[in-house]
Order: structure tokens, then C-alpha cells, then sequence
């Protein structure tokens, strides 16, 4: 329910509450839920969606390297949100500046999204 409420916020553009119920979804699944459940990586997804918005993009790089660590732990190997994770980790070093890194993230998001069949791959 904390999560709905954050995104509520997020539609309001309310960032601060946002993050509040975002973090307390995150502690509350931290304590019930195995570390690498899906769940987990949605609310880390979400909080580095809202750092990425605020600019901060070592808080966002971090959250989504947690969803990368779940993802690679519990996703097959060519999973569209492993793709999409690697793209959001990608566009954040581009953010940053760090173009061999974004390059090669981004890099690895093709592959993944190529061998997926993605929709957008299709020519």
C-alpha cells in the first residue's frame, strides 16, 4: 500500500512524500520478503526513477544497480527488464559523463533486447 501511495505522489509531482513512501514500501519488504524478490527490485526501480528526476544521479545509479544485482539473480539471461536495467544504468553514466561505461551498458541492453524479440527490435 506504501508503494501505491508513492506513486500517487509521483503523479503529483510531491517528491519528498514520494520518496517517504517509497522507502517505508522498502523496509517493509526488506524485513518480509527474500533480498532477491522481484518486489524488491519494482521499489528499488521506483526510488531510482524519482533520484533520476531530482538529478541525483549517484542515488539513482545506485538503486538501480540493486535492481540489477536482483534482476541477474532471479531473471533468465535475455529478460526484457534486464534489458531495460541495463539501458536506466546506461543512461544515467551517459548522464554522468562516463561514456565507455554508458556505451557498454547500453550495449548489453541491445544484445538482451535483441536475442528477447523485443518489439522495438523488430525491422
Amino acid at each position: 500500500m506504501y508503494n501505491n501511495i508513492g506513486t500517487v505522489f509521483c503523479q503529483m509531482n510531491d517528491f519528498s512524500n514520494v520518496c517517504l513512501y517509497y522507502e517505508k514500501s522498502l523496509a517493509i519488504k526488506k524485513k518480509i520478503l527474500p533480498l532477491n524478490h522481484p518486489s524488491l527490485a519494482s521499489t528499488f526501480n521506483n526510488l531510482a526513477e524519482i533520484s533520476f528526476k531530482r538529478g541525483d544521479y549517484e542515488d539513482a545509479l545506485r538503486q538501480f544497480l540493486e535492481v540489477l544485482h536482483i534482476d541477474l539473480r532471479t531473471l533468465p539471461p535475455y529478460h526484457t527488464s534486464l534489458a531495460n536495467t541495463y539501458h536506466n544504468i546506461g543512461f544515467i553514466q551517459m548522464e554522468q559523463k562516463h561514456y565507455v561505461q554508458a556505451l557498454e551498458n547500453i550495449t548489453k541492453a541491445l544484445d538482451i533486447a535483441k536475442k528477447s524479440n523485443h518489439p522495438d527490435m523488430h525491422e
